[in-house]
């Protein structure tokens, strides 16, 4: 496992099978939000778009959701790491969510 630093004191965790490319930064740049919002991110991976969503005006809530449990452990990971307390880690089936 590598910590990247996205920012100063902020970090995401990444793996050869958990990790980000360019379109990850593309589409958070594309998300439109509120600071009062509730933001889900499904198939969250090692949580680069909740953890990216922190550099500015950050919102509320984020549920970060993926399948895999290696990936919501390296999210957690790196929310520990960063200091991150609006991010809920979520390990569920898109499919079995209410």
């Amino acid at each position: 496992m590598i910590y990247e630093e996205l920012k100063v004191g902020l970090y995401v965790c990444r793996t050869d099978v958990h990790t980000f490319g360019t379109d990850a930064f593309l589409l958070t740049g594309f998300c439109r939000y509120r600071e009062k919002d509730l933001v889900c991110d499904l198939g969250t991976g090692c949580g680069i778009i909740p953890l990216l969503m922190q550099r500015h005006r950050p919102p509320k809530q984020i549920w970060a959701v993926d399948i895999q449990p290696d990936a919501i452990e390296q999210l957690r990971l790196g929310i520990e790491k960063s200091g991150v307390r609006n991010i809920e880690p979520i390990c569920a089936d898109l499919r079995e969510l209410p």
